[in-house]
């Protein structure tokens, strides 16, 4: 069965309602030189990656991975944080595994699902972190190949299962703006949120991941494998990049740092979290994004590289895009939608024209047109509106400081 013509979301039901918070732990607040601490046994994320891997093992064959023997547990440099870590693989799914973090003042969760190369399937991806004071929770289906380039793969894996991300979208709103660069490895089903500890929002955040995991396994069952060569050495080095990317640039590598060390920080990013770096091809960061390379062989930061919106291109490939033809349903929503994004693009470069031509490298396409591209999956204006938004404040943050 085709993945286009299923309706995988709808059909799962989360398993009812699992308490994240113990009825005999309070969350427990006390001051200290102005900050908070967090009582951690208040909130535990083992249950997710349990309820996942046996999600899982209702539909496959799993196995461990051979990551499982050289990674299971380490203890941080403060000699209380504990780190614990699962790693698995079946015949379709290269490496699922998972990473928990806690110690007196956080928990950290993250999980993630990555396929062999003969399948195109999205990578999944749970980030969550809890402190005292916040919750902030990235979770989605990583889309192997550009959004922006391939509307087909679009349809094949989002299109039926974007009633997930609406039944959520009221209990947790999007969380402000991101880093512009990381937007184009994001879907239209991603859930970026922040909120504040609560029973209600554990047990709602606990059934969300449940159901995008759901839906992502069930991607995994269905899709066919590949069989041209040419399609799996494409699939490896969509994934090597992807992989690439997150092992060079992934928010957690400062925690880990500060927790384990530089040296074993790396280790886990680019063995564990990121497996596959090594293992899937050999080109570099600087092989996939040129963009970021210096004269002396260093990285330029994310301010020496800001996506500053191409109105034109994006104006270019709009006229090119059958979402926006006039014979395709809702086509003066769209149309809309379109030109009130193209009008924020050119009122945001018309104030600021002033920016280093080294900037303009970003694209707009890449942001503001992927957007515009899940038109039909996102209906909610304001909710664009405000990406764009905070993807034109994020510029003017990272290139502009004294503003």
């Amino acid at each position: 069965m085709e993945l286009g013509s299923s309706s995988i979301g709808p059909s799962f039901k989360a398993a009812n309602p699992p308490v994240r918070i113990s009825k005999n732990t309070n969350l427990t607040l006390r001051r200290g030189s102005q900050r908070f601490s967090f009582r951690v046994s208040a909130v535990s994320y083992k249950e997710f990656a349990d309820s996942a891997l046996e999600e899982t093992r209702k539909r496959v064959v799993l196995e461990p991975s051979p990551l499982q023997e050289r990674y299971s547990s380490m203890t941080g440099l403060d000699g209380k944080t504990q780190l614990q870590m699962l790693a698995f693989k079946s015949p379709k799914i290269r490496l699922l595994r998972s990473m928990a973090i806690e110690n007196e003042t956080m928990q950290v969760f993250d999980f993630a699902g990555f396929m062999e190369p003969e399948y195109d399937t999205p990578i999944f991806c749970a980030n969550f972190f809890t402190s005292a004071n916040t919750n902030i929770v990235v979770l989605d289906l990583n889309p192997l190949q550009q959004l922006t380039d391939q509307t087909d793969y679009q349809d094949k894996y989002y299109k039926n299962i974007m009633s997930i991300y609406h039944k959520y979208d009221e209990m947790f709103p999007w969380g402000g703006k991101l880093t512009a660069e990381s937007i184009k490895f994001f879907s239209p089903l991603v859930m970026w949120t922040r909120f504040s500890s609560s029973q209600d929002k554990h047990n709602a955040l606990f059934s969300a991941f449940l159901e995008y995991y759901q839906a992502w396994l069930e991607m995994t069952i269905q899709v066919k494998e590949e069989i041209e060569p040419s399609q799996v050495r494409a699939n490896r080095e969509a994934q090597h990049k992807y992989l690439t990317w997150r092992a060079q640039k992934d928010p957690g590598h400062g925690l880990l740092r500060k927790l384990f060390g530089e040296e074993k920080a790396k280790e886990l990013l680019r063995d564990f979290l990121f497996n596959g770096v090594n293992e899937l091809g050999t080109k570099t960061f600087i092989d996939y994004f040129p963009e970021y390379q210096t004269e002396d062989g260093t990285l330029k930061n994310l301010c020496e590289h800001c996506l500053l919106p191409q109105i034109k291109c994006a104006c270019s490939l709009a006229g090119q895009d059958t979402r926006l033809s006039p014979e395709r349903p809702g086509f003066e929503s769209r149309q809309r939608r379109f030109l009130t994004l193209l009008s924020s693009g050119q009122d945001f470069l018309g104030k600021n024209s002033f920016l280093p031509s080294s900037i303009a490298r970003f694209e707009w396409c890449c942001f503001g047109f992927h957007i515009i591209n899940v038109g039909n999956y996102l209906p909610d204006i304001e909710y664009q509106m405000n990406s764009a938004h905070s993807c034109f404040e994020a510029i003017l943050t990272l290139t502009i400081p004294e503003m």
